[in-house]
């Protein structure tokens, strides 16, 4: 088995690898720490992520193959009766959130929150195709996002049946607001194959097309709950010559992000194009860009402090 493992380790996608990687860490994690909330953290990332959104999902998108065309018949067996123990599997994983979360109703919606906002990033790597070639999929007859959707689609009604809506969960939003899980799965694919969000394999895309999407993504990663009394307008100036600058206006209930310099913003905050889609993509903390002075804000000190309303940290 180990050889068999070291053969097909070359081709696992970064998402794969990403998020199987951190199971292995939370296992230690675990039997360190015995808390509701962290055997919370666990059950979300092995009983919701990897098998309710990942596993069942790509076992849906096989079986439905071989059943349309009726080939291999015990193969086809195995799958099926792999994707009904994976099913048991998810429901004892939402029984037993809802059980921890009335246990520990502050803790554990905090756990599961921090570890969705950890990994969820590396989800569209993990059915990445080589490439990034539709082929690989499109040939059985499923689109990326068709997969990537129905994945989104079993993460949230499972978390939603357990009590655990992402939409209720504190710190920052688990999806972009406002789209439908076969949008999200675009847009997701379309970050990590520009190099915004999950593991970056050489410098971010910068083309207007891939600067329009990530301020959308930051516009609808807006906490709605930011509790600002007046309209308020954050601006990012980039010190590449070939990326214009952007800002964001906040205002009760809406927000928008467009290109250009706006007349009076509240806060400026000069940044390399990398650094910032790095901070997005979660691999650079922003206190430390700060700290270091590759994040250097200027104008209202209040206006901080509001970002960080606007924008809270896990």
């Amino acid at each position: 088995m180990q050889s068999g493992l070291q053969a097909i380790k070359p081709q696992l996608t970064p998402g794969f690898r990403k998020i199987f990687d951190r199971l292995d860490t939370m296992a230690d994690e675990l039997r360190a720490d015995r808390s509701p909330a962290q055997l919370a953290a666990a059950v979300t990332l092995y009983h919701i992520v990897i098998e309710a959104s990942l596993a069942q999902p790509g076992q849906h998108f096989i079986c439905s193959y071989l059943e349309e065309r009726d080939v291999l018949p015990a193969f086809r067996e195995g799958m099926q009766n792999i994707a009904a123990d994976e099913q048991r599997h998810i429901g004892f994983g939402v029984k037993l959130l809802a059980d921890l979360r009335r246990e520990d109703p502050v803790g554990v919606p905090k756990a599961v929150a921090k570890l969705l906002n950890e990994v969820t990033r590396y989800a569209a790597q993990v059915l990445m195709p080589p490439g990034w070639d539709e082929s690989y999929i499109t040939v059985f007859g499923a689109t990326y996002d068709e997969v990537g959707g129905e994945g989104l689609t079993s993460m949230t009604t499972k978390l939603r049946s357990a009590g655990l809506a992402v939409e209720s969960l504190p710190g920052p939003r688990i999806l972009p607001a406002g789209l439908e899980p076969l949008e999200i799965s675009r847009q997701g694919r379309e970050l990590a194959k520009a190099g915004i969000i999950g593991v970056r394999e050489g410098p971010s895309k910068r083309d207007p097309e891939t600067v329009a999407l990530l301020f959308d993504t930051v516009r609808r990663q807006v906490n709605p709950n930011h509790g600002l009394k007046r309209p308020t307008t954050f601006q990012w100036e980039f010190t590449d010559p070939d990326v214009p600058a952007w800002h964001l206006r906040v205002d009760n209930g809406s927000s928008s992000a467009a290109q250009g310099l706006a007349p009076n913003p509240d806060l400026r905050l000069k940044v390399s194009y990398q650094d910032f889609a790095d901070i997005v993509g979660n691999r650079l903390d922003p206190l430390r860009a700060m700290a270091t002075g590759r994040l250097r804000p200027r104008g209202n000190p209040l206006a901080l402090k509001r970002l960080t309303q606007v924008f809270p940290r896990g």
